[in-house]
């Protein structure tokens, strides 16, 4: 069964947000709904993770030699495309890593994640990583207490600010991800430091950026039909929003 830990990080914004004055970060909070139980369906928590769970299935007991630039080699990365579906709409071959966002994305979100790690050439599972490829659940959870991805404070907070978002199951694309960002942000006092103003809406999402790849990845920013409206994220999704902004662990 999984534990809570409630975060010092999600209290601290949480007290940020209603200290705002901001009508629209409180309603945020309120339509998070972060007191309820959290419940999870197999099924479409394994689908979510699928892109993690291939790359660990793909590299094995034994690893994998990358290329003499440190990257995946093309027929790996033309694999990931293919197993995964992300050939779809994607122009280009699809072969190398450098020039492939989707898999080198993934790559660097499981390493960051201590699932994968490079040694002399290789790429391997950690420990954990090995364990965890063998327990998409515990997988699942894993991934959910890692989030948001960041490694500043900003980023910390516009990741926790998409975490929201879809916890309150908002209809995401990017631009009402701009806008989300740009009225969080502000909310909490960020300002370009060159200019001392608000942030705008593109650096507002470049600080997301990392957690915004990782949930679309996971599909929890559902693909936009070209010319559609941003569709609301499903159940499974916002149920993965809510585990890591509650830090719910297995």
């Amino acid at each position: 069964m999984p534990t809570e830990v409630m975060p010092g990080d999600l209290e601290e914004l949480q007290e940020r947000l209603w200290g705002s004055g901001s009508r629209y970060a409180v309603d945020l909070l309120a339509r998070a709904s972060l007191h309820r139980p959290v419940m999870v369906d197999a099924a479409a928590a394994v689908a979510a993770i699928s892109p993690y769970t291939w790359l660990l299935h793909r590299i094995g007991p034994a690893g994998i030699r990358l290329t003499r630039a440190g990257y995946l080699p093309p027929a790996i990365v033309r694999d990931a495309f293919e197993t995964l579906n992300w050939d779809q709409g994607w122009l280009g071959e699809g072969a190398k890593e450098h020039l492939t966002p989707p898999v080198l994305e993934l790559r660097q979100s499981a390493r960051r994640m201590a699932l994968v790690r490079p040694h002399r050439g290789m790429l391997f599972r950690t420990a954990l990583g090995d364990r965890l490829s063998r327990d998409p659940g515990r997988l699942w959870w894993h991934i959910a207490s890692r989030l948001p991805e960041a490694r500043a404070e900003a980023e910390r907070d516009a990741g926790l600010l998409l975490l929201l978002a879809v916890a309150s199951a908002t209809p995401l694309d990017t631009q009402v991800a701009h806008e989300h960002l740009r009225r969080g942000m502000a909310a909490l006092g960020w300002k370009d430091t060159r200019t001392g103003q608000p942030l705008d809406d593109g650096q507002a999402l470049e600080a997301a950026r990392d957690t915004w790849s990782c949930l679309r990845r996971l599909g929890a920013i559902p693909e936009q039909r070209q010319g559609g409206r941003p569709a609301p994220p499903g159940p499974a999704a916002v149920s993965l929003a809510r585990a890591a902004l509650r830090r719910l662990v297995a």
